[in-house]
């Protein structure tokens, strides 16, 4: 992933909410799938799309009321994830590793747009508006650089 994207990605998570933290990694996922498909940096492509995998499985509800989908979802993260190592096991020379991760890209498509349609009607704020507002700047001198900050709001606390 080139360094562009992930300061795209950075901004878009600063400002989300939770249901647009998940169309997110969605987003990061097929864009990992689609670079390991391409065949740049195979390896490195498919480990990140492994770890997005996690993220999503760690950031389902089992709660009574959402314990059916959730349990479907993690079903599915599972196959995708069996799906990926078989990709990386396959290794680049192998037109199998194509297959599977098409065959990976089919299943989470449908969810990615699910869950963007559920962030459209999600109204909750921003995941980090209450988080820490620092300004940081860097200055360069004979000595070296040197990093500053400052705190803009000192009174910060956590919404009860």
């Amino acid at each position: 992933m080139t360094d562009e994207k992930k300061k795209e990605y950075v901004a878009r998570i600063g400002s989300a909410n939770p249901s647009e933290i998940v169309v997110i990694l969605y987003d990061m996922l097929r864009d990992d799938l689609n670079e390991a498909a391409s065949g740049v940096a195979f390896d490195e492509a498919i480990h990140h799309a492994e770890l997005v995998i996690s993220h999503l499985r760690d950031s389902l509800d089992f709660s009574r009321e959402c314990y059916e989908t959730s349990s479907n979802l993690l079903s599915l993260y599972d196959y995708v994830g069996r799906l990926l190592s078989n990709a990386r096991i396959k290794g680049e020379n192998s037109n199998d590793r194509f297959r599977l991760i098409d065959e990976s890209l089919s299943v989470i498509d449908p969810l990615s747009e699910a869950f963007l349609e559920v962030a459209s009607k999600d109204k909750r704020p921003s995941a980090m508006e209450n988080a820490e507002k620092t300004v940081a700047g860097m200055t360069y001198g004979r000595a070296g650089l040197s990093e500053e900050t400052e705190n803009y709001d000192r009174n910060r606390g956590f919404l009860a």
